[in-house]
């Protein structure tokens, strides 16, 4: 075989090679998954003056094959437009069971009024691709 005809030769190796490792890859990320199945404050009603930090809920399930870390994350937005966040600890969650675990954050309001709380499920196999799922949303308001 000449040199020009094993390059060309390798051409449609290399291509399904490719093409082989494109779809283990994608059929790998199907197994990785998780959800937010709800989420809520402790307080709708936070009184400062008896409970200076709201704490913010969700439960969150392994929803694929394979273990999972998951964290949620919490966006909260204040009448008056100002954004602050906060991240639950990562959790592992294994496949089987499929148990539902509730995370919590804590999170102290600088000012009196109404928020808007939107949460998020962050999920990774390596807790370094991070992938999301799933928001909801509920609202509070911090009284005196």
């Amino acid at each position: 075989m000449t040199k020009n005809r094993m390059k060309t030769g390798l051409i449609p190796f290399a291509v399904m090679a490719i093409t082989l490792f494109a779809v283990v890859m994608s059929a790998s990320a199907e197994t990785i998954s998780a959800s937010l199945k709800d989420a809520w404050p402790k307080w709708y009603t936070l009184v400062l003056s008896e409970h200076p930090n709201q704490i913010f809920y969700a439960i969150i399930k392994n929803t694929g094959t394979e273990p999972v870390y998951a964290r949620g994350f919490f966006i909260i937005l204040s009448a008056e437009g100002n954004v602050c966040w906060v991240f639950t600890d990562i959790v592992l969650l294994p496949p089987k069971p499929p148990k539902a675990i509730k995370l919590r954050a804590t999170w102290a309001p600088t000012m009196l009024g109404a928020y808007t709380v939107e949460v998020d499920l962050w999920y990774s196999a390596d807790c370094i691709n991070w992938l999301h799922n799933g928001v909801r949303a509920f609202e509070f308001v911090a009284i005196p």
